[in-house]
């Protein structure tokens, strides 16, 4: 299998973030269909995973009240 242009980048993302002391890697479980329609969500607006996951927990934390 031939690797996309935007995989090759997401991979290439992923190494500088993994290696920069700015980012922290974040794991949960969360439900199949919660999963299968973010990861279509991701798709439509030419996300990546992580990109998507930060803006949403920018999203959620900023309408969070204290």
């Amino acid at each position: 299998m031939v690797a996309s242009i935007r995989q090759v980048i997401s991979m290439s993302e992923k190494v500088n973030k993994r290696n920069d002391p700015n980012y922290k890697q974040v794991i949960g479980y969360v439900n199949i269909d919660v999963v299968a329609k973010f990861r279509a969500k991701c798709i439509e607006r030419n996300l990546n995973v992580s990109e998507a996951m930060e803006e949403a927990l920018k999203t959620w934390i900023s309408t969070e009240i204290e």
